[in-house]
């Protein structure tokens, strides 16, 4: 058996460990031997066969000088009795196969390398330990007195040396070592990474620092050129096609130095192509870094922000779908979709990319939504994208504020836009708001007008979701301004959409259908398909509003018969889909038609469900449950009224929470609960107007938030019929 992992991981404690009970049940004798393969002088297949020789009672004199007689010995005296022989720190250099003694003798091997040539070994990984099993053991080795450290404080201490065994040995001595100080003192001694390395050693036998020199020592010049290199970007995890950008040799030899670091176990292959290093091996890493002249350090760390920006960039496709209109009419062509015949496959060994976790609420499966069989292979690839830029966030922070400090403002708006979709999809409209700013106005200053068009567009979306519907137009309005410049009409149109959405919610009808009526002339030249079905959708909930019904579903019939109709469809497709098929439940619900009405929210439920847009699966849950109720089965209803609640508040959409609690008010009353109505429209009150009680709530079954004045097409939005709206 071959227990391997990375430098401190503990391989030889578990080897002993095992030596000791076996030789304890009385049918094992045990020979323990160290190769010092990871030392300057490994010890040679004839000098480890020797000290076998003489640990059981074998006379020198007697050991054959030939290699064949020494062997055949070396496995007749160990077969002569049950045995187990553990080999401690095996070299990858070493000649391990002319030590396996035969069949009958039982062999332990601790090394830092897989040995992939040697197929009679049995592998075992031996990884770091969890959050619980590393603060159990702290806790054990540190000899204080039960209760006396706090679990959290044990945990951050775990966590500041990544759960890595021979860390944790190290901060228990130190812990026994100095009674007076607490767990709490010394993880905020750690939290300074530049010096975590030197303060994690006891003596010279517990010396972190050591034990990865030796490790690193190893290396071929090729290998430690791409550690050292991976340590002046200072990343956790990077993505393998900017990684092979470490080497500044071939693509053959870049691949062959990350594979060797790989089977040294200084990195680790992750899911979705990606590769990742410990954080205490990084920061050993960043100090071989730091000796790399100034300059080859700019230069490198431009190259991995551009690459890693064109990285991103490239998974933003799959999470907005094809129709990604953000690129229409300049360079940077990111058209089209990848589907199965583009998707990354994880090379062996690799880990599947792990899709995230379901939402968390049943999903009603009334009716089929039939789409096509590339849509589904886009949705698990848009997944597993979903799940690579969760795993990247740490990287993502770091490179956007490295990006920062060295003023390169490309790869920093493409990183941003690209994270700005995941949080747009999770729903995640605050966190939004700062980043997408700062960009902005970096790539306005930058004179990158196609970026700072898309990211202003996207600000003014967030603020749009997270009720500033001032701030949304002025931002929407200045997008389109520069959407229009560059000829961008499907952009344009976009923008124009937005702004007739916000205009909508703020009850100024009138303006929002003239922009939506625009759009629509916007998209008949540019996307005649799902774009102005899009638009068709957004004119059937106005004609809704205004108590057109006949108009309202007429309309939302042509949307659909139009996005059914759409070639090449996408996850864009599916997801507008959704909308039209929300609406449409909407408008047969008001017209009494509630089991057409059910039908419908079920398959918008699905579609969201599918491409993950948390505030489309609130609604079609909210508008479900509303038939319900219509249906006579108001507990029904009010069960999927608080799980669109639920959905709603988790991601902060704040007009879907006050909605969903209005509605809950509706059901209540229907059940002959008074008091839990009230209780219900008091907190729709509070979200509604956070500072103070809103008036007429009877009267008002949908949220207001005052009147946005419209500008003029085209035009900026002047500042005085802006002024006050955000405490309306």
């Amino acid at each position: 058996m071959l227990l391997h992992g990375k430098p401190g991981c503990g391989k030889s404690a578990i080897a002993v460990h095992v030596a000791k009970r076996l030789v304890a049940t009385g049918r094992f004798r045990s020979v323990y031997v160290n190769l010092g393969g990871t030392t300057h002088r490994p010890k040679t297949v004839r000098a480890v066969i020797e000290e076998v020789l003489t640990s059981l009672g074998e006379d020198v004199a007697s050991i054959p000088s030939s290699d064949g007689a020494r062997q055949a010995m070396y496995r007749r005296v160990l077969s002569a009795y049950p045995t187990l022989l553990l080999l401690d720190d095996a070299g990858k250099d070493q000649n391990l196969a002319a030590l396996l003694p035969g069949a009958r003798t039982p062999v332990v091997i601790t090394a830092r390398t897989k040995f992939s040539h040697i197929v009679e070994l049995v592998p075992r990984r031996i990884d770091v330990m969890t959050e619980a099993e590393a603060s159990d053991l702290l806790i054990h080795l540190s000899g204080r007195e039960p209760g006396t450290l706090l679990r959290e404080q044990v945990v951050e201490l775990a966590t500041q040396v990544g759960c890595l065994p021979l860390a944790l040995v190290i901060v228990s001595a130190i812990l026994r070592r100095r009674t007076t100080t607490s767990a709490s003192a010394l993880a905020r001694e750690l939290r300074d990474e530049s010096t975590r390395l030197s303060k994690l050693r006891t003596s010279e036998d517990l010396d972190l620092r050591s034990a990865l020199s030796v490790s690193v020592a190893a290396l071929t010049d090729a290998e430690a050129e791409v550690f050292r290199r991976w340590g002046v970007v200072n990343a956790s995890t990077l993505p393998d096609a900017v990684a092979r950008r470490l080497s500044p040799r071939d693509a053959e030899s870049s691949r062959a130095a990350l594979d060797g670091l790989f089977e040294c176990q200084l990195i680790d292959a992750l899911s979705g192509d990606r590769w990742g290093m410990h954080d205490l091996i990084r920061l050993y890493a960043l100090e071989e870094g730091s000796h790399e002249p100034p300059a080859a350090r700019l230069a490198l760390q431009k190259e991995i922000l551009t690459a890693y920006g064109v990285e991103a960039l490239g998974k933003r496709r799959v999470l907005v779908g094809h129709r990604d209109w953000a690129w229409d009419s300049n360079s940077l062509d990111v058209e089209g979709l990848p589907l199965a015949a583009q998707r990354e496959v994880p090379e062996d060994g690799r880990e599947e990319t792990a899709a995230p976790a379901a939402p968390p609420f049943p999903v009603m499966r009334i009716q089929s939504v039939t789409v096509d069989s590339r849509v589904m292979e886009a949705v698990e690839h848009q997944r597993g994208v979903l799940s690579w830029f969760m795993a990247e966030q740490n990287t993502i922070d770091l490179l956007l504020a490295l990006a920062g400090e060295l003023r390169l403002i490309e790869p920093l708006c493409d990183v941003t836009l690209s994270r700005d979709s995941v949080w747009s999809l999770l729903g995640n409209h605050q966190a939004r708001v700062q980043p997408l700013e700062v960009a902005a106005e970096l790539a306005k200053e930058a004179g990158l007008r196609e970026r700072g068009a898309v990211l202003t567009y996207a600000l003014g979306n967030a603020y749009r979701h997270m009720g500033r519907p001032v701030d949304a137009m002025r931002s929407l309005v200045e997008s389109e301004d520069l959407l229009a410049a560059q000829g961008n009409r499907r952009g344009t149109a976009h923008a124009v959409t937005q702004q007739g959405h916000v205009l909508r919610e703020s009850r100024n009808r009138d303006e929002a259908w003239r922009r939506y009526e625009h759009a629509a002339d916007l998209m008949a030249a540019a996307d005649p398909g799902l774009g102005l079905s899009e638009v068709q959708s957004n004119l059937s909930i106005l004609l809704k509003e205004e108590g057109d019904l006949d108009g309202a579903e007429e309309m939302a019939r042509e949307a659909l018969r139009r996005a059914e109709t759409t070639q090449n469809p996408t996850l864009s497709s599916l997801k507008e889909y959704g909308w039209i098929m929300s609406n449409l439940g909407a408008v047969l619900g008001r017209r009494g038609r509630v089991l057409e009405a059910q039908d419908a929210h079920s398959s918008s439920l699905q579609a969201f469900v599918l491409v993950n847009n948390r505030i489309g699966q609130g609604h079609a849950l909210r508008n479900a449950g509303v038939s319900a109720s219509r249906l006579g089965d108001p507990r029904r209803g009010e069960e999927l009224l608080k799980l669109s609640l639920h959905v709603f508040s988790l991601v902060g959409y704040r007009d879907g929470e006050v909605k969903a609690l209005f509605s809950l008010a509706q059901t209540s009353r229907k059940q002959g609960h008074p008091l839990r109505a009230a209780a219900y429209v008091w907190r729709a009150a509070r979200r509604r107007h956070p500072a103070g009680r809103s008036k007429n709530l009877r009267r008002t079954p949908t949220p207001l938030r005052g009147r946005v004045a419209a500008p003029a097409i085209g035009q900026h939005p002047p500042s005085s019929d802006m002024r006050g709206l955000d405490s309306m």
